[in-house]
């Protein structure tokens, strides 16, 4: 068994019901008969094209509910057998025989559609899209509202199928007493579970479609005796909107006699045994820490089945984390789930809480101050502590000093920081800084001014720059004209750079190797070309290795000055200053090779039109010009992934049809993945483009524009001494002796 991801709605729902997750229910037939009717069809006649999955998604389900749950009879009707007839004749028995103390589950998966705000379904003899031969939303809820059964609920996989709600869409809250599901049973419902809202529906690439995969995964991973349509909703919610372009809806069918209750899913005592004794947490449901963090220990009794870990904080799976143990710093809910080769699941929740030093802070120049031309900003602390010092302005990060020097207005925030990064306490203060000025008294000339703030007489331009409108060059002074002073770029702003030492934190795309990934030499060669052009303006770089998408999303936020490597995107320069390039490389097409896949012979490019049709996979981010163009203009569909391996990956299972990588980032990637081998991958001889990396700044960090050209200077003085060259041909080197 391949350890899965779940959602925190799962291991809610688990834990909340702890006391009987393993147990089996004992309701004594009070709940009445469960009838199930699964349509699916693959292949349909006329016009409508040929689905892949759901077939196999309704054979799935048809196991798991007749093999786990308390489904009396499952009835199917698939492809050439789901004809409009078969389908309304089915209904129609149903609601002449089904009684009053009964539950109904209704299955569809196939094509949909809208005309005229109306959803209908597609049979499998529907060769048009006359509504003769469709059957409506309404054909449906009609047959519910003539049916006396107990219980309905009704999923749709399939487009437009959302329709079937009109007004009566709505949210659930899941009552946690021990008489909740016997309330629930008492109370009629007519429910719907569907796919999408008013919206086409993507179908599957894989085994199932994207909403069965997380149905069938979740009724078969359950372990409670009884679960309900809200909480199956809670828990297929989520993955189904991460996974496809469509948000799935959940409520009660309008019209059809719904009063509020429940259907529910019942695991059947004899078919739904499950002897895992569960997980107990070593520490108890609460655990104080020092502010150092603590260890967190899952215990589970020893089993004949293999089992597997997963832990969760919050709402976020902790990535890496798979043994029983969990070294933590952070206060928070964390949470244990715990499952079996067996398909048993249990799960444990803790709140952690971590003491933090009680250190407050504070500017002792006050929440508000007035400098004029400059000044310095001074952070005190309640008493000695290793902390680390953070100042912002306009929640930008400008130093990592105690004391800042500050020469312009804004808001200012002082941050303490334990050495891990964990925040203790904030002070924020408001500063205006006005413009120095000199009055001129008896016996003062430009000279005598420029003397008498600078120390040098010579300096008298940057007097007159400012003040043209006032003076002009060799004219006397008048006694009492207010002079303008400046700051000396050269020397006292040369001071207020001194004074902050300048670490910058730069954010860096952890997938693009070689060019940045930890563990590479120097962490890969774009990481040494940016670091080397920072400490060349006697800078020290702090880089922190993250997705591509979350590196420019610190960028953005001022979590980091910079971020890279970063590829143009004409849309994102309405919030990126870009660098000028950093580095030139090819982006080429990968494709399978004949013995993986026999369609690929077919795959070919030398001029745009070749491609027309075929599905690219890139990392979330990264999109060329080309690229771009190629997408705007419909000739190609593009799916981002979240690593290069995944779209190797997607690319071996047919999800897309060719990948669009760096040749030196692809290449690199093949060879290194022990999951993909170069033997399956073939490199088109045509490149696609040339692609230019760079370096971003947010343009709303408050000196944004003068951070970038600052950066360029360094860049083009590192590249004309050779610096940079020196630097590409170490990290070439190394990789064409690796091939």
């Amino acid at each position: 068994m391949i350890k899965f991801k779940t959602t925190i709605f799962l291991l809610l729902t688990v834990l909340t019901f702890n006391a009987i997750a393993n147990g089996t229910n004992n309701d004594d037939g009070k709940y009445g008969k469960y009838y199930a009717l699964v349509i699916g069809i693959d292949n349909y006649s006329g016009e409508w094209a040929t689905l892949k999955t759901p077939i196999n998604d309704c054979q799935a389900l048809n196991g798991i509910l007749s093999s786990k749950y308390s489904f009396d009879k499952v009835t199917t009707l698939y492809d050439e057998e789901a004809t409009r007839k078969n389908i309304i004749n089915e209904l129609d028995r149903i609601s002449q025989n089904l009684t009053s103390n009964d539950n109904l589950f209704i299955y569809f998966s196939g094509h949909g559609m809208e005309i005229g705000n109306e959803g209908y379904w597609v049979p499998s003899d529907a060769s048009t899209n006359d509504r003769a031969t469709l059957i409506a939303n309404n054909e449906i809820k009609i047959a519910l509202s003539k049916s006396v059964v107990k219980h309905a609920l009704v999923m749709v996989d399939a487009c437009f199928s959302g329709t079937i709600f009109k007004s009566g869409s709505a949210s659930f809250m899941v009552n946690q007493s021990e008489t909740y599901y016997d309330e629930m049973y008492d109370i009629p419902s007519r429910q719907a579970i569907t796919a999408g809202g008013l919206e086409p529906v993507a179908d599957g690439s894989g085994e199932h479609s994207t909403f069965a995969k997380f149905i069938i995964k979740n009724l078969k991973k359950n372990q409670k005796p009884y679960l309900d349509a809200t909480e199956l909703f809670q828990r297929i919610k989520a993955p189904v909107q991460a996974n496809s372009p469509n948000v799935p809806r959940f409520g009660h069918i309008q019209n059809t006699n719904h009063e509020g209750g429940q259907f529910i899913f019942r695991i059947d005592k004899i078919k739904g045994q499950c002897d895992f004794s569960g997980v107990e947490m070593k520490e108890g449901e609460k655990i104080i820490f020092s502010h150092k963090g603590g260890m967190l220990h899952a215990l589970v009794q020893e089993y004949d089945k293999k089992v597997y870990y997963e832990w969760v904080k919050g709402t976020k799976v902790i990535e890496g984390q798979s043994t029983p143990a969990l070294k933590v710093t952070e206060s928070g809910t964390y949470t244990v789930l715990v499952t079996t080769d067996d398909d048993c699941a249990d799960a444990r929740v803790i709140e952690v809480t971590v003491a933090l030093p009680t250190l407050s802070v504070t500017v002792q120049e006050g929440n508000e101050v007035t400098f004029t031309n400059s000044g310095i900003l001074h952070a005190l602390v309640t008493r000695d502590e290793e902390v680390e010092y953070e100042w912002s302005k306009n929640n930008f990060i400008v130093s990592q000093d105690k004391n800042l020097k500050v020469i312009s207005s804004g808001l200012y925030a002082v941050t303490l920081r334990l050495k891990d990064g964990r925040k203790i306490a904030t002070a924020n203060t408001t500063v205006v800084v006005k413009e120095r000025t000199y009055t001129v008294r008896i016996g003062d000339n430009i000279q005598r001014v420029a003397r008498k703030f600078y120390g040098d007489e010579e300096k008298v331009n940057l007097i007159y720059e400012v003040n043209k409108e006032v003076i002009k060059k060799g004219e006397l002074l008048r006694v009492g004209t207010e002079l303008s002073v400046p700051l000396d770029e050269g020397g006292e702003l040369e001071a207020v750079s001194k004074l902050n030492i300048a670490r910058v934190y730069l954010s860096a795309n952890e997938d693009m190797p070689p060019f940045s990934q930890v563990g590479l030499l120097n962490n890969g060669m774009l990481t040494d070309i940016v670091k080397s052009t920072y400490k060349y303006t006697k800078q020290i770089p702090v880089v922190d290795f993250v997705s591509g998408n979350m590196a420019r999303s610190n960028t953005f936020r001022g979590k980091s000055t910079a971020s890279f490597p970063c590829v143009y995107n004409a849309q994102e320069a309405n919030f990126f200053y870009y660098s000028d390039p950093i580095y030139q490389g090819l982006t080429v097409i990968f494709t399978n090779k004949e013995q993986l896949d026999p369609k690929a012979k077919d795959i070919k490019f030398t001029k745009d039109r070749d491609l027309r049709g075929l599905t690219v996979g890139v990392v979330r981010g990264f999109e060329g010009k080309k690229l771009s163009e190629l997408r705007m203009g419909g000739i190609i569909g593009v799916l981002a992934f979240n690593s290069w391996e995944d779209c190797f990956e997607a690319m071996k299972i047919g999800k897309v049809d060719i990948v669009a990588a760096p040749q030196s980032v692809g290449l690199y990637i093949i060879k290194n993945s022990s999951s993909l081998q170069i033997k399956d991958f073939k490199m088109l001889e045509q490149e696609l483009e040339v692609t230019e990396f760079h370096l971003v700044i947010s343009r709303n960090h408050p000196d944004g524009e003068a951070l970038i050209k600052e950066f360029n200077s360094s860049l083009k003085e590192l590249k004309e001494k050779g610096e940079v060259s020196k630097i590409q041909n170490t990290h070439i080197d190394i990789i064409q002796n690796s091939n």
